[in-house]
């Protein structure tokens, strides 16, 4: 799509595979609210990703 000035549209030049609009307040909050969700469905497997991103966190700073 060629937009008013004559440039095309970073969008619709590379196609919705490597760049898309931003979310609107709609798409974020019902994201969120999955997220949520899964976290209350799924509170162990959320417990061993923090703990698992702590050590790692601190392997790196201790190795830096």
């Amino acid at each position: 799509m060629i937009a008013r000035n004559g440039s095309p549209s970073l969008f619709t030049a590379y196609g919705p595979q490597t760049m898309r609009e931003p979310l609107t307040a709609d798409e974020v909050t019902t994201f969120v609210g999955r997220i949520d969700e899964w976290i209350e469905r799924h509170p162990g497997t959320c417990i061993a990703v923090a703990l698992s991103a702590g050590v790692a966190l601190g392997w790196l700073i201790k190795r830096r």
